[in-house]
């Protein structure tokens, strides 16, 4: 009996002890878990807590390789590589949004003597300041930025010798389109996105000395810069086609004061397909009609017309940072 008693009192002393322990681990896990939620509430740097930044690299490559091919054809090679990046700010009720885009490619059709031809080339910078007046509207203020990195050359047959020739259009800065506008802009959601400005310069440089004689880009000849005030309008539409399907479009429109019956219109549309992280495809087209830029149309005539592009990419990309 007397054993069982002392049996049952180290038992109690055992269980006393162990409890005793598991109570200080419990206040010493709590104290720690409460020491990291302090950690967290302490104010972060206003340089980190009000920014968001990402960049996405994309690089597309396409080949076509023949050899005794029956249906005949000829073999291609060809290269995009795309840069986005995107900085914004937010502290209150005032905001900061940064974005450029970049592009160049090539493509060689031929064999290895052939020439590499420019397939994309693009750099596009935007800048907007805004300040919230309401809980869907933003006063802001616009800069658009827009030009390329590489000697632009436009291609067709000869009409007397039948022979590929090209004609030198367009080069760095030449042309560059800075655009400034202040006005109100109207975001009632994630998939639309309207501002209107009435107050607007357009900026247009051609920084070369023989497409400045040649008046091009409207331009007045042997100058380099022109200058046009006016109203600009731009909207934006994204939204999801599928769970991995993306389309996207936006258009801007601006207007001279001076000749309102002619429009600027510059218009982008895209459809992104997400294959996985890394793997996506896109189709794009843009089109553009300036009333300034005079073109040579099919027929032989100059002057100015609807310019088209659409690109189809399939590549590699993926995001460094907060996605935008």
């Amino acid at each position: 009996m007397r054993n069982s008693a002392i049996t049952s009192f180290l038992v109690l002393l055992f269980l006393t002890l162990s409890f005793s322990s598991f109570a200080q681990m419990t206040d010493e896990q709590k104290a720690y878990l409460e020491a990291q939620e302090k950690l967290k509430k302490e104010e972060i740097p206003d340089s980190v807590k009000h920014w968001r930044r990402g960049i996405t690299p994309a690089i597309n490559f396409s080949q076509v390789n023949l050899s005794n091919w029956s249906g005949g054809g000829q073999n291609s090679v060809s290269f995009t590589a795309l840069i986005s990046a995107f900085a914004y700010y937010h502290k209150n009720n005032w905001s900061w949004y940064n974005n450029l885009d970049m592009g160049y490619g090539l493509s060689r059709i031929g064999d290895n003597t052939a020439n590499w031809i420019k397939n994309e080339d693009k750099f596009i910078y935007v800048e907007k300041l805004s300040y919230k007046l309401h809980k869907h509207i933003r006063a802001s203020w616009l800069n658009d930025f827009r030009t390329q990195f590489a000697e632009g050359r436009k291609y067709y047959k000869s009409p007397t010798t039948d022979a590929d020739t090209s004609d030198y259009v367009s080069n760095f800065l030449a042309p560059a389109y800075l655009t400034s506008a202040l006005g109100l802009e109207y975001d009632p959601s994630e998939h639309f996105y309207l501002f209107l400005s009435p107050v607007t310069a357009k900026f247009t440089c051609v920084n070369d000395p023989i497409l400045s004689a040649q008046g091009a880009y409207g331009v007045k000849p042997y100058n380099t810069f022109r200058a046009e005030f006016g109203a600009l309008l731009n909207a934006k539409l994204k939204f999801n086609i599928a769970e991995n399907i993306v389309f996207s479009s936006a258009i801007t429109m601006f207007g001279n004061y001076e000749t309102l019956d002619r429009i600027d219109i510059f218009s982008d549309n895209s459809i992104l397909f997400k294959v996985n992280k890394y793997v996506t495809a896109s189709f794009t087209a843009n089109m553009i009609y300036d009333d300034d830029i005079k073109l040579t149309r099919s027929d032989g005539t100059v002057g100015p017309g609807l310019q088209y592009k659409h690109v189809l990419y399939v590549g590699i990309t993926t995001v460094i940072g907060d996605r935008p």
